[in-house]
């Protein structure tokens, strides 16, 4: 165990005041801990910035209908369901966000369960689902008639 460096800065109504490690500490501790599981740290070159992040589903339109920067691209969940081989089972998110890795899951043919505490992720996830499985070809063919038409316009 690492001895304790930090110093007693003062003391205040019986309080010890403990300085706060220096940026140079903090950096000589990140690589003794690097240094020590190094030979752990894996290297995934197909995962880049754009496929952990929301960029990703920038070209896909299922996906980016809203833009939720918190998410996950839908090719990273792909990615690692089929680097680890998930072919079935149920897949539990706790954090299930805009439902991506719900919504890849599910269109992999597994069942999926998902978490959510913010209101917003909820409206996300209900919105899609009523979209995908919900909607008639009539429904659809008004939207379509509507986006072309505009009548909100002329009313």
């Amino acid at each position: 165990m690492r001895p304790d460096t930090r110093e007693k800065v003062s003391e205040y109504d019986g309080l010890s005041l403990i300085a706060r490690p220096t940026l140079d500490e903090i950096d000589a501790l990140d690589e003794e801990l690097y240094s020590r599981y190094r030979d752990r740290f894996l290297t995934d070159s197909a995962i880049n910035r754009q496929m952990v992040s929301f960029q990703g589903n920038k070209a896909r339109s299922v996906y980016r209908w809203y833009k939720f920067k918190e998410a996950f691209s839908a090719a990273l969940v792909e990615h690692l369901l089929n680097r680890y081989q998930v072919t079935s089972g149920r897949i539990l998110d706790p954090f299930a966000g805009s439902g991506t890795a719900l919504f890849v899951a599910s269109a992999m043919g597994l069942s999926a369960e998902g978490i959510e505490l913010l209101p917003i992720g909820h409206q996300i996830i209900l919105a899609r689902k009523l979209v995908e499985n919900e909607l008639t070809d009539e429904d659809l063919e008004t939207l379509r008639r509507w986006a072309r038409e505009c009548p909100w316009e002329s009313s």
